[in-house]
Order: structure tokens, then sequence, then C-alpha cells
């Protein structure tokens, strides 16, 4: 079997291990969505082709709908198609269950099966219970209003992270909202990060 026709086949039967899990069976792009009243999660698969076979990793997403909405309506730079895509938090399983990236590697139609077998594992070992923490927006932001390596993994665009920290504490009312958005700003520009100019606009829009 050819790469293409060993990818659809990873394809099918992973969603079909999904779909007991709430998931739609079929993958838009490559992400298995799973709706709720906040947004959706999803399963996200990276493929790298060689040409004899291909190896493919497997991350989680979360996307909170309001606090995307909330950052985009101040975007110019994406597309409103793109706007409705973004992600709030994820991370490849790999890294979030032995700190390194994982590979599965695919040569013949016979591997795809034991690779969905380890790959579900890997999931209904980390992936899952990742999925129902921090689907609630308060655990999101234990993450997102960190600057330490480890929230890098779970959203590695500083500015993007700061942003998504503001927006959620904007949308739950924090108090001491104006300390938290000086101490994003504070990091960013530590940073120098080229993002600064976007953080600032959408304070000056949104908050």
């Amino acid at each position: 079997m050819s790469n293409k026709e060993n990818k659809s086949k990873l394809f099918k039967c992973l969603g079909e291990r999904l779909a007991k899990y709430g998931y739609n069976k079929k993958p838009k792009g490559h992400i298995f969505h799973r709706y709720n009243n906040n947004g959706w999660e999803g399963v996200h698969l990276s493929t790298i082709n060689h040409k004899d076979d291909f190896q493919v990793a497997m991350s989680v997403l979360i996307r909170f709908d309001n606090v995307e909405d909330m950052i985009n309506s101040c975007d110019d730079f994406i597309s409103e198609k793109m706007k409705k895509k973004t992600v709030s938090l994820g991370v490849e399983l790999g890294n979030l269950s032995v700190g390194e990236y994982k590979l599965w590697e695919i040569a013949s139609g016979d591997q795809v099966e034991p690779v969905v077998n380890s790959m579900m594992s890997l999931y209904e070992q980390v992936g899952e219970l990742y999925l129902k923490k921090y689907s609630s927006i308060v655990s999101a932001n234990e993450i997102l209003s960190s600057d330490d390596s480890n929230a890098w993994m779970h959203s590695p665009v500083h500015f993007m992270r700061a942003m998504r920290s503001i927006a959620i504490e904007k949308i739950l009312g924090f108090e001491n909202i104006e300390e938290e958005i000086n101490r994003r700003r504070f990091e960013l520009m530590r940073r120098k990060d080229p993002g600064l100019s976007r953080f600032d606009k959408f304070i000056m829009e949104m908050i």
C-alpha cells in the first residue's frame, strides 16, 4: 500500500476508536473534533512523509470560543476562515507523557492497527485526562497565566499566551486584571517579544 493509502487507513481506524469518546469519526483537516458548549476539543495528527514510509505524532487541542472570538476580533493578520480554527491551548502527547516528541512509523498496511492501538493507549493514559482537566477555563488559565518553560509546551507563542490569559481573566471578571496586564507586558518587554505591539493593541481595544 502507498503512504496515501496507509494514511487513509490510519485516519479511518483512529476515527472509529475515538468515536467512543465523543469525537466525530471523520477529521476536518487533520483534527478529530469533539464539540461542547464552550467550543471544542480535538485530537490532531501531524505527519512526516518519507519515500517508503511516514511518521505520525498526536496532539490534543482545546478551543474556547469566547476567548478566541475576543482575541481574533483584534487580529488583522489572519482571515475570517482561519479565525474559526484558532486554538486556545494544546500539547503533543509525547512531550506531555515523557517529555519528548513521540513519533510512530508506518511503512505498510499491517502496521496501522498496532500503531492505532499504541496511539489510543497513550491518549487514554494522558490525553483524555488532559482534556478533562483543562477544558475548564479556570484550569486552562493556570497554564496560560504562567511564563515558565512548562507553559511553553501548551502555548508556545508568548504574546498569544498572554493575550489569552488576559481574555480569560476579563471573561471571569478578575478584580486585579490591571496588575496582570502590567505583569504580562513587563515579561513581553523583558523578552523583547515581537508581539508586544499586538498585545498592546488587544489591551487597548478590548480591556
